[in-house]
């Protein structure tokens, strides 16, 4: 199937989550929401995301489900969303710069030297039915100079010792066809065990337990 899906980048923004929110309409195409600079970034409960100002990726997905996929997904499975998007994010780095990060339980991505990306989620249901998903990623690309109260960060530049700026813009785009290549496995029964096969192989080991696993 080809990826099919709309990206907006702005020069800054309060959150990307909250713009795919809102672009995210019933013509059922996916919206990818960047920004150069996000004042209003979420991590998970309490905790905000610091970005340098283009020096990173953050963005958003947001996916209308029963559009391009043919059908929604049962609100039951929607669990595996938590699984498939560190996957992707994990094996992304993997094939791209030679990165092998773990999952940290439920779905932040670290290295041994510290935290590279992370990932918020807000699902929509209609009935029983997953209706859409609003999938927020922040990943350090090019920072190397963190501020002093942010707990053990790292990017992809301090990872592979680049002298050189990596593009974002092209990494998100190779990014996203990624994640649109991968996306599908979450309507079949086979495909979701492939994501959770997948999600344990990247999970810290004492996260297992926690996972259900």
């Amino acid at each position: 199937m080809q990826n099919s899906f709309s990206l907006i980048w702005k020069d800054e923004t309060v959150s990307t989550n909250n713009d795919a929110e809102s672009l995210c309409i019933s013509d059922g195409i996916p919206r990818v929401i960047a920004s150069l600079c996000q004042s209003g970034g979420k991590g998970q409960g309490d905790h905000l995301w610091h970005s340098a100002r283009g020096k990173n990726l953050t963005f958003s997905i947001c996916v209308p489900m029963g559009s391009q996929y043919g059908r929604n997904l049962p609100a039951s499975e929607s669990a595996s969303i938590s699984r498939l998007v560190p996957v992707t994010v994990r094996e992304f780095l993997k094939s791209r710069f030679g990165i092998e990060p773990m999952i940290k339980y439920p779905n932040d991505i670290l290295t041994t030297h510290g935290k590279i990306a992370g990932i918020l989620i807000r699902n929509q249901f209609t009935g029983d039915s997953l209706s859409r998903t609003v999938i927020g990623i922040g990943l350090n690309v090019n920072e190397t100079d963190f501020p002093s109260d942010i707990p053990s960060p790292t990017s992809v530049a301090l990872e592979i010792k680049s002298a050189e700026d990596i593009d974002t813009s092209a990494l998100l785009d190779d990014y996203l066809n990624y994640f649109f290549e991968y996306f599908p496995r979450l309507f079949s029964a086979a495909g979701r065990q492939s994501v959770a096969k997948d999600y344990l192989s990247g999970l810290r080991s004492e996260d297992i337990i926690k996972a259900g696993f």
